[in-house]
């Protein structure tokens, strides 16, 4: 049940699209990074595809270098835990995209992670939304609202918290 990066942005896509009314743009440019996906008013937040090649060592120790207060829509003990070597230049490439919110007053990166999509059950667009109401609160009614407050995990949380 391997899911592209194709399919997942335009599931994640047509999902914005559907819930509230947001479009989505592939491949935005910010500057030197590329988004996969930026997602407009209200959510303005951008959303990256994480296959095997972003859960590396190296994309582990960026997380040392992260501002301690860098808020971050994503579940990074997972990234913490991932011990394959891999690409430096691309680990950097991920971490700027993180901070990226910081410099332009968006929303937190939302990373997807092709292993956590694949551990759900159920069609792709079902398994995202379960992801991502988790990330964005909807069933709650709310749209980031006070995303930066309650963001996930932080940069330099110890492995043990």
């Amino acid at each position: 049940m391997n899911s592209t990066k194709e399919a997942v942005l335009d599931a994640v896509a047509s999902l914005m699209r559907r819930r509230f009314g947001v479009e989505a743009e592939r491949s935005k440019r910010f500057d030197s990074i590329v988004a996969d996906l930026y997602l407009s008013e209200p959510l303005r937040c951008i959303v990256q595809f994480d296959d095997a090649s972003h859960c590396t060592r190296e994309r582990a120790a960026t997380f040392a270098e992260y501002p301690p207060d860098a808020p971050l829509n994503f579940d990074v003990r997972r990234y913490w835990s991932d011990q394959i070597p891999g690409d430096a230049a691309a680990a950097r490439a991920d971490m700027l995209a993180d901070l990226l919110p910081l410099k332009r007053g968006l929303n937190p990166t939302v990373r997807l992670r092709a292993d956590e999509i694949e551990e759900l059950d159920g069609p792709l667009e079902q398994r995202l939304e379960t992801l991502l109401s988790r990330r964005f609160a909807f069933h709650a009614g709310t749209v980031f609202q006070n995303m930066l407050e309650s963001a996930g995990a932080k940069p330099h949380h110890t492995h043990g918290s």
